[in-house]
């Protein structure tokens, strides 16, 4: 088993900097001289261009994580005009399925869910070309556990002959007594605190930074002369 793991250590190096063999290595790159540039291989595959646009919905929560305490929370909904990402998207919605009569397809209806009791948390309207759609919602489907919920949205056109799906999961986790809780705002991207100096009631905003030390000694004098 030991040799087996060996093995295949040995030839995962070997696929993943694609050096062959003899040629010297630091770091997975060859180093001399005398050595070719070597194809890492790893590129991205880039998505092709549409011709047509796609809509791209998707939804996440507010924040990383939730608790108890907060009541109710809140999901950011996207739906983005796109050339690369989404689906098929006609400016077009039938105010009588079946019908001639027509209307341009400037509204999402939205219906949002947890998968894993199949209940509707929240309807709501978003504009077609639109981002950072805040939605609210109530904790009510959502008891306080360690574990994630799975959440869908179903988003369709006023005549529901387009639609639209995405997934996300949130986080209501128990209310904290001790310790701390820390938030990511995924909105704005800033970071939340709830700890004994609020008295674990509500959250504030922290700058987070790292230590501070004094680089004169690899400092120019006259960089800044």
């Amino acid at each position: 088993m030991h040799v087996l793991f060996l093995l295949i250590a040995v030839l995962s190096q070997t696929l993943a900097f694609n050096a062959p063999s003899g040629v010297s290595t630091w770091c997975g790159k060859p180093y001399m001289s005398t050595n070719h540039s070597l194809n890492p291989g790893g590129q991205f595959q880039f998505p092709v261009l549409q011709s047509e646009p796609l809509l791209y919905v998707t939804i996440q929560p507010r924040y990383s994580i939730f608790l108890e305490s907060d009541k109710n929370g809140t999901f950011i909904v996207d739906a983005s005009i796109s050339h690369f990402f989404g689906g098929s998207y006609k400016n077009v919605t039938y105010n009588i399925p079946g019908s001639n009569i027509s209307s341009p397809f400037t509204t999402l209806n939205i219906e949002i869910y947890n998968e894993e009791l199949g209940a509707l948390i929240v309807t709501n309207k978003v504009s077609v070309n639109s981002t950072a759609n805040l939605i609210g919602f109530s904790f009510s489907s959502f008891p306080a556990r360690l574990e994630p919920y799975s959440v869908s949205i179903l988003a369709t056109s006023p005549d529901r002959q387009q639609s639209y799906t995405a997934i996300t999961k949130i986080y209501v986790l128990p209310s904290r007594e001790y310790g701390s809780a820390v938030k990511i705002d995924n909105l704005f991207g800033g970071l939340y605190v709830q700890n004994a100096k609020n008295n674990w009631n509500d959250w504030y905003g922290i700058f987070p930074n790292g230590y501070y030390a004094d680089g004169s000694y690899v400092t120019p004098n006259n960089l800044f002369g």
